[in-house]
């Protein structure tokens, strides 16, 4: 340790001050991996590379490197998340694994013993290894493989007959609704779109006006119902009810900060689908006056808001066989799926489908 802590002095990546903190904590039973993380002033990728320059392992940058998704969920989403590893290639029986810490084995000896496996580890830093991780499986994989660990016997019920105030309790739901929220508040997202289709549930989020699909198992489809029932729980709404829309209010209180979010919940064809509006009550409101507009443009601004129409949609009409025709149909699909949100009474794919009754 003590060669360790001299070497990376020498090369001028530790300070007096910082080396002293790191034999400081290493005495008071803390690993070097952490005592190292723990001196003020030391870049973690700069410290990897150090420590791979020394120990003989090389450093990788993984902000580009896509793992293949077959081969990472071969392992416990649980292991990955906890000890700081992610399995990136495998060749001739050896999986090249990257991990955060040095001299600290265990997330590897875990692998290895879950496995049998032999592994090659390389370093990388832990930022870049959990999004590694998250673009491969998703937000909260590690809650439905311990969801999908539990024995599950498939039987012939409706929703009505299961207990959905239970499985809305149901630790692993809870947790993954928690994760969904806060990667949406940490994303600074206006929006959460929970969307149920045929063979999918998706989960967007309306980022600086645009929505954004999450990435997250397709096998959270199977607990769309308990995962709508757990934010019916928040807002206080009925979850009984299953065919008339609702809207409730969750309030949360995140980093100090006063955070609302309005839920709606509409039945659609395949299941409700549920509309989160996050509204930070720290965040100023802006009126008209502060987006520099000329007074010719804000006059126009203002004729056109009061006129009787609400809104105008543009009817466009096409040829099945046109190529021009089809192509700026597809544009326009483009456009609306980004920044509108449709509702249309016939099984669209990629668009929300709820029954319309005639007055």
């Amino acid at each position: 340790m003590l060669d360790v802590v001299e070497s990376l002095s020498r090369d001028g990546l530790l300070t007096p001050v910082a080396a002293e903190r790191v034999r400081q904590l290493t005495g008071e039973g803390k690993a070097l991996d952490e005592a190292l993380r723990g001196a003020n002033g030391v870049a973690e990728d700069a410290l990897l590379r150090a420590l791979g320059t020394m120990l003989g392992m090389p450093y990788v940058e993984l902000e580009a490197v896509n793992p293949p998704k077959a081969l990472i969920e071969q392992f416990p989403a649980r292991i990955l998340l906890e000890r700081q590893v992610v399995p990136l290639s495998e060749e001739g029986g050896v999986t090249t694994v990257a991990t955060s810490r040095a001299f600290d084995t265990t997330g590897v000896d875990e692998l290895r013993l879950v496995t049998g496996r032999e592994f090659r580890p390389v370093l990388a830093a832990s930022a870049e290894i959990e999004r590694c991780i998250k673009r491969s499986l998703g937000i909260g994989a590690d809650t439905l493989q311990s969801m999908g660990d539990e024995p599950v016997e498939v039987v012939d019920h409706s929703d009505d007959e299961l207990d959905l105030s239970k499985a809305a309790e149901d630790a692993s739901i809870i947790k993954f609704v928690n994760q969904v929220l806060a990667e949406a508040l940490d994303l600074r997202a206006t929006d959460v779109h929970v969307e149920p289709f045929e063979s999918e549930l998706r989960v967007r989020y309306r980022i600086d006006g645009v929505l954004q699909e999450a990435n997250i198992p397709s096998s959270i489809k199977r607990y769309h119902a308990a995962i709508v029932s757990r934010l019916k729980i928040l807002s206080h709404l009925d979850i009984a009810e299953k065919r008339l829309p609702q809207d409730g209010r969750i309030r949360l209180k995140v980093g100090g900060r006063e955070i609302d979010l309005r839920v709606s919940v509409i039945p659609m064809i395949h299941g409700e689908a549920v509309v989160l509006r996050i509204l930070d009550r720290g965040d100023a409101i802006l009126g008209l006056e502060h987006l520099g507009m000329s007074a010719r443009d804000r006059a126009e601004f203002d004729r056109v808001l009061e006129l009787p129409a609400d809104a105008k949609l543009l009817d466009l009409q096409w040829t099945r066989n046109s190529a021009p025709d089809l192509s700026y149909r597809k544009g326009v699909e483009i456009y609306v799926d980004r920044y509108w949100k449709i509702q249309h009474g016939e099984a669209i794919p990629g668009f929300d489908s709820r029954w319309i009754f005639p007055e």
